[in-house]
């Protein structure tokens, strides 16, 4: 669906590993009408490669969604050493088709 979305978030992701951050991002691509704001939380511990996880919010939510009814992400990101990645899906349900337009 959004895979180029995806690849670019995770390059993005590779060159700020290395400090802590919560930036909202915006992603453009030839396959969205408009750019995808997107939430990153980085972790404070190391240069190692991090596993991704992504937390998709429900229908009517936003990219901010998590932060607001999971506010301690970013110690989470810290204890286990991963990225967390929130976009927007512009209540799509992540649905990506030639026939439905986003």
């Amino acid at each position: 669906m959004k895979k180029p979305f995806l690849a670019l978030a995770c390059a993005l992701l590779s060159l700020c590993a290395s400090a802590y951050k919560t930036d909202t991002i915006q992603i453009a691509t030839k396959h969205l009408a408009t750019p995808e704001s997107v939430v990153v939380v980085t972790p404070t511990v190391g240069n190692a490669p991090f596993s991704t996880v992504y937390l998709l919010n429900g229908y009517s939510g936003n990219h901010k969604a998590w932060l607001r009814c999971q506010p301690d992400l970013q110690q989470l990101a810290d204890k286990y050493g991963m990225v967390l990645v929130m976009p927007d899906g512009r209540d799509s349900w992540y649905i990506n088709s030639p026939k439905i337009k986003n």
